[in-house]
């Protein structure tokens, strides 16, 4: 139960401002010719009410800024940045309790593995896509290897900046949580291409 307890309050401390972060991001698209705030905004939410790209991109905006919040923003400085490089593997501690952190790690990267081959963006669609046909095998290559370098930069940002320990079980465990988001992409593209 602590578990859930603890996963809730990270979201909640990080949420507000990815939800910002991300409108912001996705409006500097639509800014083009609007004079104020409020056709912005109008326009925004049509936009994300029929566009299920612009959709997928703000919940890839989310993920980032939540991502970046919870891994950078959100820590306290950290003396020893490179005390526990291998970090911790198991999934279960010595005293029989799941490790929160490992389970944060790969939750991290679940939304952002979906939504990253979600948002259409064009060299990521063009390699897992051979015509009208979407490979399994170029979908997790592709996941594994953006969550892999994105990790890789918050692991040196984090040691760079004091702001918490460079781990590669933290870089493993990140790449697992893209991989999964992945495999839900190519689980969802599949089923509904089979509906339709």
């Amino acid at each position: 139960m602590s578990f859930i307890k603890n996963l809730a309050i990270i979201v909640y401390q990080v949420l507000a401002l990815s939800l910002i972060c991300a409108f912001l991001f996705t409006s500097v698209a639509l800014l083009k010719g609007k004079s104020s705030w409020r056709q912005l905004i109008k326009q925004w939410i049509a936009e994300f009410r029929k566009n299920n790209v612009f959709r997928c991109r703000f919940f890839l905006m989310v993920s980032v800024f939540g991502i970046m919040g919870t891994t950078l923003l959100a820590r306290r400085i950290w003396y020893t940045p490179w005390s526990n490089v291998l970090g911790n593997f198991a999934l279960i501690r010595h005293d029989g309790k799941m490790d929160e952190d490992i389970c944060n790690n790969i939750l991290l990267f679940i939304p952002f593995g979906g939504f990253l081959l979600a948002s259409r963006i064009k060299r990521i669609d063009n390699f897992i896509h051979k015509g009208q046909r979407l490979w399994l095998r170029k979908v997790l290559l592709c996941a594994a290897s953006i969550s892999l370098g994105f990790s890789l930069a918050i692991e040196t940002c984090q040691s760079v900046f004091w702001l918490g320990t460079f781990q590669l079980a933290d870089i493993f465990y990140n790449t697992i949580g893209g991989l999964v988001g992945g495999f839900l992409y190519f689980t969802g593209k599949i089923l509904r291409r089979r509906d339709s």
